[in-house]
């Protein structure tokens, strides 16, 4: 209901209808807030009770003028309930699916990826970092052994 009352709406229908129409009997002018103005001020929304139905009536001093504004006014009621409330549900099945495909796309890509450094010998960096790393460690092992085994050797010939 608050759609069907809000001034955003009475703008459209005083857009379509032509300001100067529904100004004519009540002072006249082309102002559309203003013929916006007079479509809202004399609209009355009700909801009776917990019924699913909505009565609107629209008054106006040119009798000629209240069925073609009532029914803008239901038109695009219709047009902007539909847009709030259905789009989103279609727009989130749509971006769902394309997340579903974009994840997809990229499980194959990094795949294809992981095949491809394994053919051609490609490493990763931090692969490398931790082999060099390894190896570095295992030298320095090797050379406290060496100059362990090159003390012991002199301390037999008996060499400072």
């Amino acid at each position: 209901m608050e759609i069907l009352g809000s001034f955003d709406l009475a703008c459209q229908v005083a857009d379509f209808i032509g300001p100067e129409r529904v100004l004519a009997k009540v002072g006249g002018g082309t102002n559309r807030i203003r013929a916006a103005g007079v479509i809202k001020g004399n609209l009355v929304i009700e909801a009776p009770g917990k019924s699913s139905v909505i009565r609107v009536v629209f008054e106006h001093p040119d009798p000629h003028l209240v069925q073609p504004v009532l029914g803008q006014l239901i038109t695009n009621y219709l047009d902007r309930h539909f847009t709030i409330h259905r789009a989103p549900g279609v727009f989130d099945d749509f971006l769902s699916k394309r997340a579903d495909d974009l994840r997809l796309s990229l499980k194959e890509t990094e795949d294809a990826l992981i095949k491809l450094k394994r053919e051609t010998g490609v490493v990763a960096v931090e692969d490398t970092k931790k082999a060099y790393a390894d190896q570095i460690s295992k030298i320095n092992i090797e050379l406290v052994s060496a100059e362990a085994e090159l003390a012991a050797q002199r301390a037999a010939l008996g060499e400072p």
